[in-house]
């Protein structure tokens, strides 16, 4: 087993101005990915069978909390091929646009935003991005 942390920003979204900054302990095992965070003395943890997948479940547990984390794979338009699900890496796509590597950002990267969609409208936006390239 391999672990990593990562520092994040999560924002309380009942308020939107308070931010926090929690660590992510990313655990990789053989068959999985476990990611888990402690926020507000509540305890965060998912796995999924790669990277983006267990972030994407671990996303939705924080919305269903109240909680938005504020990095790159969590945007609307991020995605991730097949050949990218074991890095930490996404491309940030625009409708109508192959994407390149200049699309390629940091996983785990801060951003800025405004609104935080769950997994089901981020792929919303996938497959209609798809359909559109």
């Amino acid at each position: 087993m391999n672990t990593e942390f990562y520092d994040l920003t999560v924002v309380a979204l009942e308020c939107r101005e308070n931010e926090k900054q929690i660590s992510v302990l990313v655990s990789f095992y053989d068959e999985f990915i476990e990611l888990n965070a402690v926020i507000d003395e509540m305890d965060f943890s998912e796995k999924g069978d790669d990277l983006f997948a267990a972030f994407q479940v671990f996303r939705d547990k924080l919305l269903e909390s109240g909680y938005g984390i504020k990095c790159n794979a969590a945007r609307i338009n991020a995605v991730q091929s097949g050949m990218m699900r074991d890095l930490d890496v996404v491309y940030l796509v625009e409708m109508g646009k192959k994407p390149s590597m200049e699309d390629v950002h940091g996983f785990w990267d801060y951003c800025e935003m405004n609104e935080y969609p769950s997994t089901e409208e981020q792929e919303q936006f996938r497959k209609k991005w798809t359909e559109s390239v």
